[in-house]
């Protein structure tokens, strides 16, 4: 029972940081009908931004302030350098084949990566950020890490949702990605909102690689493409475009392989991913909560 728990809440754990990134892809998703693969790297760019940041701050600052400046400033960098990757790459392509964005994207992702490598490191760096508490509670190990990565990565996500459908700049983001023309005829500034979605999939994300950097303790210039690829999976499992998806889908994942790990073989983690990704769609191909057609 002891180990049923503990590897359940490590999946929760996982899934929680799954979640995360996957609402930048459905977001995305939702608004251009785009798999933006750079997405992966914006949890590496706030992931260094962040560090870099909190190092350099500590010393002069209070711990606590550097600590909100150091998030925020990662925040706003990674919208930054997402939407500049929008208007710079994507746009010009906007009307063509859907395949011509999906290898920009990619190709952007490969140049964030090897900015990193050769610019800052090509080995793994210890982050700036730890908690070493723990807590054992009938067995089950419980750390500080791990409580911060749900509550936070659910925080991100609940903040997303609120945005969506309790503000007026979230119903434009809806209007959007049900039909662009109509959204123009509406008067809605198109472009603005497509930029804004891209800066808060990129925030999401870059929470996302902050919390990566606290539950491992260490930073990495590839350190978004795995838990990219389960984000992309979980925004598929969800039904792409679907926030409510999402999390549900990632809390799954993240639980199926955290069991099949720990009573089967953790070599083959990546491998459950998939067998649930392809049974999932055998009985429903548009996702668990995505729309028929």
């Amino acid at each position: 029972m002891e180990l049923f728990l503990q590897t359940l809440l490590n999946g929760l754990t996982t899934g929680a940081l799954y979640c995360c990134i996957a609402v930048g892809f459905s977001l995305i998703f939702g608004i251009i009908q785009l798999i933006y693969f750079a997405q992966c790297e914006m949890a590496m760019v706030g992931a260094f931004i962040f560090a870099g940041i909190l190092t350099g701050l500590s010393a002069h600052v209070p711990f606590p302030l550097a600590l909100i400046i150091a998030v925020a400033l990662a925040c706003i960098c990674a919208a930054v350098v997402s939407c500049i990757g929008q208007l710079v790459l994507l746009y010009p392509v906007r009307n063509a084949a859907k395949v011509k964005g999906l290898i920009v994207s990619l190709g952007f992702s490969i140049i964030l990566q090897n900015i990193v490598l050769l610019w800052i490191s090509p080995n793994d760096l210890v982050f700036p950020l730890l908690n070493s508490q723990r807590w054992v509670l009938g067995g089950v190990t419980i750390t500080g890490a791990q409580l911060w990565v749900v509550f936070g990565s659910l925080s991100a996500w609940a903040v997303v949702w609120a945005l969506l459908y309790l503000t007026r700049t979230g119903r434009c983001i809806r209007a959007v990605a049900q039909s662009r023309d109509g959204a123009l005829l509406m008067g809605i500034r198109v472009n603005h909102i497509v930029s804004a979605t891209f800066a808060l999939a990129a925030m999401t994300a870059s929470i996302a690689g902050i919390l990566m950097g606290l539950y491992s303790g260490q930073i990495r210039f590839d350190m978004g493409f795995v838990p990219g690829i389960k984000g992309f999976m979980v925004a598929i499992l969800g039904g792409v475009g679907n926030i409510k998806g999402a999390l549900v889908a990632g809390l799954l994942l993240g639980v199926t392989e955290g069991l099949l790990a720990g009573y089967l073989s953790s070599e083959y983690r990546d491998v459950y991913a998939f067998m649930l990704l392809i049974l999932v769609f055998l009985f429903r191909p548009q996702g668990i909560l995505g729309e028929g057609t």
